[in-house]
């Protein structure tokens, strides 16, 4: 059986993402090491993937933030993350 997420690059700003409230761990570690207040779109979803222990694939464009959808969540799990990253 295959679980598959996908998420459709919609118009959603920041503040369409779930889960970005103040008191939100993700955003803690946001605001703390990046110095960033909001997420850019489709940043928060994919997160959530990760921290719910889904193999994750993100594609987003060139400045899209795909180093920070496995940054952060690294930072609030146990254990090693693997990263595979064609650079």
């Amino acid at each position: 059986m295959r679980n598959e997420v996908s998420i459709e690059n919609e118009a959603a700003g920041p503040d369409a993402s779930p889960g970005a409230a103040p008191d939100d761990p993700l955003r803690q570690v946001l605001v703390r090491y990046w110095g960033y207040e909001d997420f850019l779109p489709l940043q928060r979803e994919a997160m959530a993937s990760v921290l719910a222990g889904r193999d994750s694939l993100v594609v987003l464009p060139t400045g899209g933030g795909k180093s920070l959808c496995f940054q952060a969540p690294a930072l609030l799990m146990d254990g090693t993350a693997v990263v595979v990253s064609p650079l």
